[in-house]
């Protein structure tokens, strides 16, 4: 898609925005956002086990799921979105991805640990108070949290990153 040339530019300048971001700490936030691509969600239960965890804390919890192919779109309880929901320009035409977008979460976590310019476009965009990734060079002009597993391993990423959220506390 055309537009798709134009993600990177977009990502500079939603980087350049200023949004009040602050980190609270993880037993007071309600709302988690989750972000990732299809194949890293049907490599493994690990998605599933993370919204679990999250839910048995009392976590809402919202996914946006990056499909590679279009056709594959339909994910039930998921919000979904493909390179096909990009217009002309590069802006996000979908309903899905605006409204992920807009949503104040407490943390959003990328689950990804390798990165494209679409999941990356919708962190960017994001006007969440955390934003919370894998470890790499260009990413940390738009994460406000960046963790490295020990492992490149994604199972071992989810829990270094709950475990890492878990000991934020506020201090006062």
């Amino acid at each position: 898609m055309l537009g798709s040339i134009f993600l990177p530019y977009h990502i500079r300048r939603y980087r350049k925005r200023k949004i009040q971001r602050f980190t609270r700490s993880f037993d007071a936030a309600d709302t988690i956002g989750l972000i990732c691509s299809y194949k890293t969600l049907i490599n493994g239960h690990h998605v599933d086990d993370l919204i679990d965890k999250l839910k048995k804390r009392d976590k809402t919890v919202n996914i946006l799921v990056f499909y590679d192919n279009s056709s594959n779109t339909s994910s039930g309880s998921t919000g979904s979105f493909s390179k096909k929901d990009l217009t002309f320009f590069g802006f996000w035409s979908k309903g899905p991805v605006k409204t992920f977008v807009s949503k104040k979460f407490d943390f959003l976590i990328n689950l990804d640990l390798v990165s494209n310019n679409f999941v990356d476009s919708v962190l960017a965009e994001s006007k969440a108070l955390c934003r919370v990734g894998p470890f790499t060079s260009g990413s940390g002009s738009f994460l406000e949290l960046m963790v490295k597993p020990e492992k490149n391993d994604p199972v071992q990423y989810i829990d270094d990153t709950l475990k890492l959220l878990s000991e934020i506390r506020n201090y006062e």
